[in-house]
């Protein structure tokens, strides 16, 4: 059985895409949170294993869950995202310069 190049490409390409864009999300709420953004007294902040572990003015600790694909897998979609869209790119425009020759 033969799959057909350009479908499976581009959809290589659209999952690449959107992992990249779920993995950027996660790490916009990891900077949030490292910030102090995610809680309106929050003193200090760190990343732990459950997620984001504030500490408050008052001395208490509040955990948000982050939620998401590491940072890792977002540079390696990033890299598939491009390196499987220019091989769709190719692959759609070689049948039309093909026939214009």
């Amino acid at each position: 059985m033969r799959f057909p190049a350009r479908s499976t490409l581009s959809l290589g390409t659209l999952a690449c895409g959107g992992l990249t864009v779920w993995a950027a999300a996660t790490q916009y709420k990891a900077k949030q949170c490292l910030d102090g953004a995610l809680h309106p007294a929050a003193s200090s902040a760190s990343i732990t294993d459950q997620g984001c572990e504030m500490t408050t003015t008052s001395g208490s600790t509040v955990l948000v869950a982050i939620s998401g694909p590491p940072f890792e897998a977002g540079v390696t979609s990033a890299f598939g995202f491009v390196v499987l869209g220019i091989a769709a790119l190719v692959a759609f425009l070689r049948p039309a310069r093909r026939s214009s020759q």
